[in-house]
């Protein structure tokens, strides 16, 4: 495995060759270019499964692909997940493809029969229902990783005594943890026991157990540091088991390795530690649960056998700035000690990023309980979130001289260090945002209120950026400093610098990323050297500036707009409260939606599942009636999605959920809003408004429509500007 050696030299995990960026999106496994636009879509039902039973019980993925190509079938050694019954121990392998033609010859008899043959078995094979998208990369909980506990060895120790007193006062000391063996605390047998020797004398025995096997008596007697309470013969009984170390973890690498595609294990060996530790990370997150399942509790004969522990280690990793992070540490040990308190055993880590991604912490959770990391990443989630500074009535705080380097954000951002925040300033959405602990918000709220309130935000510098700003024109040459923002033409709020160079503000940089839809393919170009840079921002670097929930906004945006250009080939789930996305069928097709689980025909978009889409329509008296109340209502079918949509108000521009721009009069369909606006002035002689406001439609052949808009598809501000 290739290692990326730059990901930073505090970080503490191993950070694989980045490949393809994958999300699982309403349903949909979206593979996306490292531009952030949408390269292939997949869906649970574009996959065919195979189910094989009654396997020979030394099968492999390797021996089930090369049995496949015996009979000319090729298939992917990822395409095969093998697994165990835990009642029968029998064999089992599912085997997943996108191949259509493989999956035809699967289905034939013949092909069965030859499998049977070649491997001298009984083997049944059946076709299984995929209902959810195999692979993909999660956003949030990982849960591909186990962590196997067992026993070092240890070895229980007889000490003699020759007097009662001794033996008790000894056997005190080591229940108070007065006395460690090599700093291993060792259990007691609860009372001594007495012995006669061969002269008849009295001697008092005790057991010690769980003693480290390292330990001999030389240091068993050290660890007894009192003279007087040395014992008069120590003996030493056979270890638990004698395999070393690194025996053991091959060992168990081996049986791991054998119910999945293992992707890493990493051996943890710490020195005092009454377990050894192993995490085993799978490729696949069914690969860690089946072995969770199968090999909890085992009895290993490499550990004499003794029993292991192996459960499903859930985790999830996020990243923050660090000036944030560093202002929210005393919040974070709250959650820990809340955490402690409510008895989840939850683990959060963290480190600072080094090399390019210095500027941010990595925060990482982990735990055996998926419901209490999810708890946990909650909860941090709305820490790392901050609060919006708000006044009495609730409204956010703000006043005009905070979009520019006034005296006001000078005077908000020196009360920072002294009081132990950090507050951030949001231009586009006009508020601020501040970070810390909440006695100390609370301050500073107070005195944030008392400096807005004095503030006079009117001088000449503002006033002369407003105006600039409203004619479009940039700052003199002089005014912008290499640490003005590419998009705000001001000196830069929490600077973030491109690799080619140019510096935005972080709020202007996750506005730009997010309005990345250049019409055509889903693209963010950096706007520097006055918007002539162009260069496009790919998505390795965009992870390495965006905090990861705007990069999960970002991809999701461009898939959604990928989603309304081919709406042709998409279509959102028809039931209410849904966001599942399926691909249009051009024939009847029942299939089943991978968020709601619904069936629907993936033509017609209808629950029709014995009948035709021609029959449902003629059967359904429902559709009927509301083809009449549509005519009455003015109700019209968009003629993209085929979404019912009403126009209530304004122009006869509409634009669809879908992403179509509607001519409302003729219901031709554009792809961009320029397109329909030349349409209504070309064709319809105007945009339909109602006189006084704005030029009043009049067409030649059609009668004049209500100034009516759909109240879904209102045009935007700036359209209806420009009108």
């Amino acid at each position: 495995m290739t290692l990326i050696k730059d990901m930073g030299r505090d970080c503490p995990y191993q950070h694989p060759e980045p490949g393809p960026v994958t999300r699982v999106i309403d349903g949909a496994l979206v593979q996306f270019a490292s531009s952030g636009s949408v390269e292939d879509v997949s869906f649970a039902s574009d996959y065919t499964s195979f189910h094989i039973s009654k396997l020979p019980i030394d099968s492999t993925p390797d021996t089930i692909v090369e049995l496949l190509q015996c009979l000319d079938l090729l298939v992917k050694k990822s395409h095969v997940r093998i697994f165990k019954d835990q009642d029968t121990m029998a064999l089992h392998a599912n085997i997943t493809t996108k191949d259509r033609s493989l999956a035809s010859l699967l289905k034939e008899i013949n092909h069965i029969e030859g499998l049977r043959t070649l491997s001298d078995a009984a083997l049944e094979v059946k076709e299984v229902t995929v209902y959810s998208v195999p692979g993909g990369q999660l956003r949030r909980i990982d849960s591909r990783k186990v962590q196997c506990s067992w026993q070092r060895p240890t070895r229980e120790v007889i000490l003699i005594f020759g007097q009662q007193q001794i033996a008790d006062r000894v056997r005190q000391k080591f229940q108070d943890n007065v006395y460690t063996i090599r700093s291993v605390k060792v259990s007691v047998a609860e009372e001594p026991q007495e012995m006669l020797a061969n002269h008849r004398e009295l001697y008092t025995t005790l057991r010690l157990q769980n003693v480290p096997v390292e330990a001999d008596q030389d240091v068993i007697k050290a660890s007894i540091r009192h003279v007087g309470d040395q014992p008069d013969n120590i003996t030493l009984l056979e270890p638990s088991y004698r395999n070393n170390f690194t025996k053991v973890v091959a060992a168990l690498s081996e049986k791991f390795s054998a119910l999945g595609n293992i992707r890493d294990a990493h051996p943890l060996m710490q020195l005092h530690a009454q377990r050894f530790q192993m995490r085993v990370t799978y490729c696949d997150e069914q690969h860690a649960t089946v072995a969770a399942r199968l090999l909890q509790g085992q009895m290993q004969e490499v550990l004499g056998g003794e029993p292991i522990e192996v459960n499903v280690l859930h985790s999830t990793k996020s990243k923050v700035c660090t000036e944030i992070f560093d202002v929210l540490t005393t919040r974070l040990a709250q959650l820990k000690s809340d955490l402690k308190d409510m008895g989840l055993d939850v683990n959060i880590y963290h480190y600072r990023n080094a090399g390019y991604l210095k500027r941010f912490t990595t925060l990482k959770i982990e735990g055996a309980s998926i419901k209490a990391v999810a708890y946990t990443d909650e909860q941090l989630q709305k820490i790392m979130q901050g609060e919006i500074m708000c006044d009495q009535d609730g409204k956010a705080l703000w006043c005009p001289s905070l979009e520019y380097e006034s005296g006001t954000l000078r005077r908000i951002q020196d009360l920072q260090t002294p009081l132990g925040v950090k507050v951030i300033r949001k231009k586009y959405s006009k508020h601020l945002q501040i970070f810390g602990p909440l006695a100390n918000c609370s301050e500073a709220l107070l005195l944030v209120k008392t400096i807005v309130e004095d503030e006079y935000p009117e001088n000449s510098r503002s006033a002369k950026i407003d105006a600039d700003t409203e004619l479009g024109e940039k700052p003199a040459e002089n005014e912008c400093q290499t640490q003005s923002c590419a998009v705000c033409w001001t000196e830069a709020d929490t600077p973030i610098t491109t690799s080619c160079g140019h510096v935005y503000c972080l709020d202007c940089l996750e506005n730009m990323c997010k309005a990345g839809d250049s019409g055509t393919d889903f693209a963010i170009t950096c706007q520097g050297a006055s918007g002539n840079c162009d260069r496009p921002l790919q998505l390795p670097e965009l992870q390495s500036l965006l905090q990861p929930s705007v990069l999960e906004d970002v991809l999701r945006i461009s898939f959604l707009s990928y989603i309304s250009k081919h709406s042709n080939d998409f279509h959102h789930c028809p039931i209410a409260d849904c966001s599942g996305i399926y691909r249009v069928a051009s024939k009847q097709l029942m299939r089943r939606c991978g968020i709601c689980l619904e069936e629907h025909c993936a033509m017609c978009h209808h629950q029709h599942p014995d009948i035709s889409c021609a029959q449902f329509r003629a059967n359904n008296a429902e559709d009927k009636q509301f083809e009449e109340l549509k005519t009455q209502m003015g109700l019209q079918d968009c003629p993209n999605c085929y979404m019912t949509i009403e126009k209530s108000d304004g122009c006869n521009h509409i634009t669809c959920k879908c992403g179509a721009h509607i001519c409302w009069a003729c219901l031709k369909h554009f792809e961009t809003s320029g397109e329909c606006y030349g349409h209504l002035r070309k064709v319809h002689g105007g945009f339909g408004i109602a006189a006084g406001n704005h030029e009043a439609y009049h067409g030649d052949d059609e009668e004049e429509e209500d100034d009516d808009d759909w109240v879904f598809g209102l045009f935007d501000d700036d359209e209806l500007a420009a009108m």
